[in-house]
């Protein structure tokens, strides 16, 4: 017995399935199944969707070819589009369904502009939709009800039709079956519109390969580091985020690039999380440390020459910061300024009367410290005649 999520079509040429191992298996030889203008949509909400035995019918032409135990989740395929924006709310369409089974005197066909399941993930219920169902058996038509309840059916010597049928799915929650043919004889089951919903996380791993920790200077543009993951879905498509990363920088969603220029130093790394998700609902994350250091600059003022005992013209020593942001320093020399010299802590203005000669020429630093930790220094001579 095939079960199946079902896509009737007149259209000819194959549907190509991408990123799935799929089983093929010929139609029953014993009935036929045919079928008129159809196109199916469906989406999935994260997680596992697969109810196996699962199955989806495609067409070449007329002749049938049965996909069995396809995954919707992470499966594209031409005229199948798949959502996976809410984690709550997933639904299987099948639109202009014209389907025919026929076999051993019996017949049972069902046009409907449209048959749809939908699943709530978060309280595990299912309904059923029907758009101007018209269900014939053995040339006798019947108008189906387009708000069935669960699990109503009707039966006829060619077969059983239930509309909304629930079952326990595998991994648990509910597979809601919109439409489900069962023809007598030769036995054949048609499914149409079939959407699994359960809580059940991904069975996918994603592995998110560590950079390790890096360092950068504000002010200057990283060379772009590229995350790297695997999914063991390899047909998955991944999605890149990243949260902590020092300001200025930012990841490509689609590639998981890292870019941009650091505008901030600061005196403690970041502690950057980057977490990579595929459209099942699978997760990976690595954690690393991004140092960002502020580059402090400071001019020298060149050679200084001054009388000993007489008052100097007092010398504002100047820096920058990659930071544009800080203008302001603490400043200090060390011990380096000739006897009688001091610099002013905040302003970075040095003063004073040179009181001696002893030790001239003076080899001098300054050294600019900014609100971050970071600092620069200079050196020059300072001649105390």
């Amino acid at each position: 017995m095939n079960r199946l999520l079902a896509k009737i079509t007149a259209a000819a040429g194959s549907l190509a399935l991408v990123g799935a191992v799929v089983v093929l298996a010929a139609s029953p030889a014993a009935a036929n199944l045919t079928g008129g203008s159809s196109s199916y949509g469906a989406s999935a909400p994260a997680g596992t969707t697969t109810a196996s035995p699962q199955g989806l019918a495609t067409s070449t032409g007329p002749v049938l070819v049965f996909q069995n135990n396809v995954n919707i989740a992470g499966l594209l395929t031409t005229g199948l589009t798949l959502d996976t924006a809410s984690t709550v709310a997933a639904y299987s369409r099948v639109t202009s369904v014209n389907a025919q089974i026929s076999g051993g005197g019996h017949s049972i066909g069902l046009v409907a502009s449209q048959v749809a399941s939908t699943c709530n993930s978060g309280t595990l219920t299912a309904s059923a939709n029907l758009i101007r169902p018209v269900l014939t058996v053995d040339g006798s038509s019947i108008a189906l009800p387009a708000h069935p309840t669960v699990g109503q059916s009707f039966t006829y010597s060619a077969g059983t039709v239930t509309l909304n049928n629930q079952i326990a799915a595998t991994g648990g929650g509910v597979e809601d079956q919109a439409v489900h043919i069962h023809f007598s004889s030769p036995a054949q089951d048609l499914y149409l519109a079939v959407t699994t919903c359960n809580t059940s996380s991904s069975s996918n791993t994603i592995t998110v390969t560590n950079p390790g920790s890096k360092t950068n200077n504000s002010g200057t543009a990283i060379t772009p580091l590229q995350i790297v993951a695997t999914d063991t879905d390899t047909s998955q498509v991944l999605t890149y985020g990243a949260t902590g990363l020092p300001a200025g920088l930012s990841i490509n969603t689609s590639t998981g690039l890292i870019s941009g220029t650091p505008t901030t130093g600061s005196a403690t790394p970041s502690t950057v999380t980057v977490t990579v998700t595929d459209t099942s609902g699978a997760s990976g994350s690595a954690t690393f440390n991004w140092t960002i250091n502020n580059v402090v600059t400071v001019t020298s003022p060149g050679g200084q020459i001054s009388p000993h005992g007489s008052a100097i013209t007092p010398l504002t020593i100047t820096a920058t910061d990659s930071n544009p942001s800080i203008t302001t320093f603490t400043w200090s020399a060390g011990g380096t300024l000739p006897p009688g010299l001091s610099i002013n802590a905040s302003t970075g203005v040095i003063s004073g009367t040179p009181s001696t000669t002893v030790g001239s020429p003076f080899l001098v630093t300054i050294t600019a410290t900014d609100s971050t930790g970071r600092s620069g220094s200079t050196l020059f001579f300072w001649t105390v005649t």
